[in-house]
């Protein structure tokens, strides 16, 4: 089966301003995370939509130990073709796991002005040993959940697995239009944050999804020891 584009690199990748719509697989495939060092991926104004038509894929599919940024960057309406096959938005990976929860990468995870919508699976999967950080970002009207962000992680250290601290942070201005920060109308929950650093959220609306189990959910009481949990602004409403 087709993908729109697989990049495969050793060294940092790079791009901007591109369209990737109605391939049979994977819209894009970008991996780096065999570089013999960290090496970073940044992709600004993108959208991929209307992938996965016959074969199970994701619309974006970033594999990395480095830093992963994406600045306006949509994944939508993956997954809906003639094959009615899973289509997630995007899956974000620079843990780079070891085995059970050890990573071998340690670069952040920063989304700005980025969603997904109306994926036949899950919206937004970001996995990461470092920091994860969140400015205006939603997802909505997906068949899975809508986002999903984890860095409940370690790496080897010198005496043994060192545990991450690094937190999971997500807020938008206080003047934000009502889709920018919504996690609504998703098959499963809106918006799940795990994490062994301080998590903090604000001004996001978490409504009318379908979970019987939560429409938000954040848990940091794996860290070593308490870090705070904040939640400001926001709205989590009408959830099954």
């Amino acid at each position: 089966a087709t993908f729109g584009l697989q990049i495969i690199s050793n060294g940092a990748v790079a791009i901007k301003w591109i369209n990737v719509y109605e391939n049979q697989s994977f819209g894009a495939k970008i991996d780096n995370d065999e570089a013999p060092t960290l090496m970073a991926v940044s992709i600004t104004g993108a959208n991929f939509d209307n992938n996965a038509r016959s074969v199970t894929g994701d619309g974006l599919n970033v594999a990395s130990r480095g830093n992963i940024t994406l600045l306006e960057v949509f994944a939508s309406g993956n997954g809906w073709g003639d094959s009615g096959v899973t289509g997630n938005g995007m899956i974000l990976d620079n843990c780079a796991l070891a085995g059970g929860t050890l990573c071998t990468g340690t670069g952040a995870i920063t989304l700005t002005n980025t969603g997904a919508w109306g994926n036949n699976g899950d919206g937004i999967s970001a996995v990461s040993y470092g920091a994860i950080k969140l400015l205006d970002i939603g997802s909505g009207w997906n068949a899975g959940n809508g986002g999903t962000f984890d860095n409940v992680f370690s790496i080897n250290g010198s005496s043994g697995p060192v545990a991450s601290k690094a937190g999971i942070t997500i807020s938008l201005p206080s003047n934000y239009s009502m889709s920018w920060g919504s996690f609504e109308n998703n098959g499963g929950y809106g918006l799940r944050m795990t994490s062994n650093g301080v998590i903090s959220v604000a001004n996001v609306n978490v409504i009318s999804n379908g979970s019987s189990d939560y429409g938000a959910y954040f848990n940091n009481s794996t860290a070593a020891s308490p870090m705070a949990i904040t939640v400001t602004k926001s709205f989590f409403n009408n959830n099954n």
